[in-house]
C-alpha cells in the first residue's frame, strides 16, 4: 500500500512537473525580492520622520482654510 502511494505521488509530480518548477521560482523571486527590499530599507541610512510642531486643525467653520501646494498656480489664482 505504502508503494503504491509513493507511485502515485511519482506519477502526479512527473504530470504536473512544469507547473510546480513555475510555482517553486514564483516562491523563490518573491522571497528574493523581499529580503532585498528588507536589507536595503535597513542599510539605507534614512533618518525616521519627526514632526517639529503639532498640526494645528481648523474647527471654526467661519474661517476659510488654506491649503498650500496642492493644487497648480493657474487653478489657485481662478479661485482666489
Amino acid at each position: 500500500m505504502l508503494k503504491s502511494t509513493f507511485e502515485k505521488i511519482r506519477q502526479w509530480v512527473i504530470a504536473n512537473q512544469d507547473e510546480i518548477i513555475l510555482f517553486v521560482a514564483v516562491v523563490l523571486i518573491s522571497l528574493l525580492s523581499f529580503a532585498l527590499g528588507y536589507i536595503t530599507a535597513k542599510i539605507g541610512g534614512k533618518e525616521p520622520l519627526r514632526f517639529e510642531e503639532p498640526i494645528s486643525t481648523n474647527y471654526d467653520l467661519g474661517k476659510k482654510a488654506t491649503v498650500v501646494g496642492i493644487l497648480p498656480k493657474s487653478i489657485s489664482a481662478e479661485m482666489n
